[in-house]
């Protein structure tokens, strides 16, 4: 809806008729009041929500598009993150029901196992100003994890290229404006293949998480390339008659991935609007030989489906890296199923190497080291040549030391011995390594509702409290960019053809605030026109 039809004739009769007491404010008001305050007080409501992260690291989704109306390219921003709320509460998205963990969430500084309660006292100063009232807990057990995911931003490049200097750049200063205001690291950056977008994250030292909905559309798209006689079936159903989803990839040389509103692909049709690059590693199409199955039964077709999934790298890199089954691992509804996954003779080792290999992330998610501890490991690995010529500068500044005392030490061989061993950090690698093994021998009940992972880490975060935190960190991050591509799909709306003179703020403003209608506050207030 234009900001233009509150000043047309034909609307301001029928609220006439509607509401003859009402007066219809002008468009100026709706552009330069109303949406401007909505749009703070919805900001303010996630930033408030993003001050109570449980975690200190936030995760992020990320896409790139091109807007058909000459306004250039964007960029969408979402963030994903988990907030602690009281058991029981009706209105989960109240900051009334938000509990706040009891330590820093911008460190992975822990308190004893024993100290989980806190007092209100203990509220941030920037959010004393709500009015609502706040509810605590002195016990996990009674509270609950909500999963929380906000649109940050969608950005606009204007005509300049989405090289990955300028994706970075972009990228950089809404963390900076979100995240670091508040205590918050950006974590995992979930994003298509894009070689630009993968070198951005580079750039800002982000790690990059494939998006899975976006593997498994090159698996299809493969199979639909590589299969006799399917791509020619699929363009004639009717599903695929309407030009909106035949929507190719425009690709550049200087341009990174996937970007929208470009010329259609050669190969046929994406099942995924604007993905369709396909990265395949063998594109061979299958025989009844290969197969020994008759070609064209479902039968085959089945096998070649599972053939290019296989067949396929990415979904291959998914098998192997350690980190996919670290976080299948810790998600408490598959960690039972999780030795069935290996092959025959590889349970028992494959999880006695992930435990270890969680082990290991706890020790470095959870350093006990300072500074100055690390500064004198540092010197005692020197070597004692190192020590022997500071004894000697010591003792020459105390007295004066003979020619063949200074000789001597320089002649002489150095016995290097062994530096003791870290009692620490034995001690604290033991520690994780009984608490994973308390959490992979605890049987669970099955668990199948979507919270159900958040609320069990909740109620751990007394008994296994680096778990607890590291594990809710993991799986607050999405499998997929499926919130960007959102995003995109409500630019389009916002921004039409007889809607085409907006301007990129106003299209920032109402894309936000239309994704993020979930963060509208309750007592929500719009100044009157005057």
């Amino acid at each position: 809806m234009s900001f233009r039809l509150v000043d047309t004739d034909s609307f301001k009769q029928l609220m006439a008729m509607a509401v003859p007491q009402y007066v219809v404010p002008s468009r100026h008001y709706f552009s330069k009041t109303a949406v401007p305050s909505l749009h703070n007080q919805v900001s303010d409501k996630i930033k408030c929500a993003l001050r109570n992260a449980i975690c200190g690291k936030v995760h992020l989704t990320t896409d790139t598009w091109t807007s058909k109306h000459c306004q250039g390219r964007y960029i969408s921003l979402t963030a994903h993150w988990v907030n602690v709320v009281a058991a029981g509460s009706q209105t989960e998205s109240s900051l009334a029901h938000v509990l706040l963990p009891p330590w820093n969430a911008g460190h992975h500084s822990l308190p004893p196992v024993a100290s989980s309660s806190y007092s209100a006292s203990s509220y941030s100063s920037s959010t004393s100003s709500s009015s609502q009232p706040r509810t605590f807990t002195t016990n996990f057990s009674t509270a609950r994890g909500k999963r929380q995911q906000a649109v940050l931003k969608l950005i606009c490049l204007g005509d300049r290229p989405h090289t990955e200097q300028e994706l970075w750049w972009g990228i950089e200063q809404q963390t900076d404006q979100w995240l670091l205001p508040v205590g918050l690291k950006p974590g995992l950056v979930v994003c298509d293949n894009g070689r630009n977008l993968v070198a951005a994250l580079g750039l800002a030292g982000l790690t990059h998480i494939p998006c899975l909905a976006h593997v498994l559309n090159l698996v299809v798209q493969k199979f639909i390339h590589n299969y006799p006689d399917m791509s020619e079936l699929l363009h004639k159903g009717p599903l695929l008659e309407d030009e909106e989803d035949e929507e190719e990839v425009e690709e550049d040389e200087d341009e990174a991935g996937s970007q929208r509103g470009g010329t259609r692909h050669s190969s046929g049709p994406s099942l995924v609007r604007g993905w369709g690059d396909t990265e395949d590693d063998d594109n061979t199409p299958p025989t009844e030989e290969s197969l020994s199955l008759p070609l064209g039964s479902l039968a085959h077709m089945i096998d070649y489906m599972l053939q290019c999934l296989c067949n396929d790298s990415r979904v291959a890199h998914i098998l192997t890296c350690a980190d996919y089954w670290v976080a299948t691992l810790l998600d408490p509804r598959y960690k039972d199923n999780v030795p069935t996954l290996f092959p025959a003779l590889e349970p028992d080792r494959k999880m006695r190497e992930y435990n270890g290999t969680l082990v290991d992330v706890l020790l470095r998610a959870f350093p006990n080291v300072t500074g100055e501890q690390v500064e004198a490991q540092g010197e005692g690995r020197r070597g004692a040549r190192g020590r022997q010529r500071s004894c000697v500068t010591a003792s020459s500044s105390e007295g004066r030391v003979s020619m063949a005392e200074m000789w001597k030490s320089f002649v002489t061989t150095p016995q290097i011995t062994a530096p003791p061993p870290d009692t620490e950090c034995v001690s604290r690698r033991q520690h994780f390594t009984n608490m994973v093994e308390q959490y992979v021998c605890t049987p669970l009940h099955v668990l199948t509702d979507g919270s159900a992972p958040f609320n069990f880490w909740v109620s751990k975060l007394s008994s296994w409290p680096e778990l607890a935190f590291y594990a809710l960190e993991v799986l607050a991050c999405p499998a997929a960019s499926v919130l960007s591509e959102r995003v995109f799909s409500t630019a389009e709306g916002v921004l039409t053809d007889k809607r085409s003179r907006l301007s990129t703020a106003n299209v920032d403003k109402l894309t936000f605030i239309k994704m993020n209608q979930a963060w509208t506050p309750q007592d929500l207030s719009i100044p009157c026109a005057e």
